[in-house]
C-alpha cells in the first residue's frame, strides 16, 4: 500500500486530532509506503514532528518507508532540529 498524505498551512496542535486519524490508518498497513507532501506547509510544530515520527515507527519494522516531499526551508530546519531528517528520506526537488 502506498499512501499519499498532503499537508498544508500551519501544522500545529490544532491539527493533532486529524493527524492521529491519518496515522492510525497507516498503522493498519505496517509495510506501507507513506509519502508526505510538505510543499504547502508553512510551519511544522511538535504535532507535525510527532506525526512524521509516528509514521516512521509504524511502517519501518514491517519493511515500509516514509518519504517527505518538498519541505520549505523552515520545515526542513524543523525536521533537522527534531532529528528526523537523518532517519527519513527527504526529497526537496522531486523529478530533478
Amino acid at each position: 500500500m502506498t499512501a499519499l498524505i498532503w499537508l498544508e498551512g500551519e501544522i500545529d496542535l490544532r491539527c493533532r486530532a486529524e493527524l492521529e486519524k491519518v496515522a492510525a490508518q497507516i498503522e493498519l498497513a505496517p509495510s506501507a509506503t507513506a509519502i508526505v507532501d510538505l510543499g504547502d506547509v508553512t510551519f511544522l510544530g511538535g504535532a507535525g514532528l510527532d506525526f512524521v515520527a509516528r509514521l516512521h515507527r509504524a511502517v519501518t519494522p514491517g519493511g515500509g518507508t516514509v518519504v517527505l516531499l518538498r519541505p520549505a526551508q523552515i520545515v526542513a530546519f524543523a525536521l533537522a532540529v527534531g532529528g528526523l531528517s537523518d532517519q527519513i528520506q527527504v526529497i526537496t526537488n522531486p523529478g530533478r
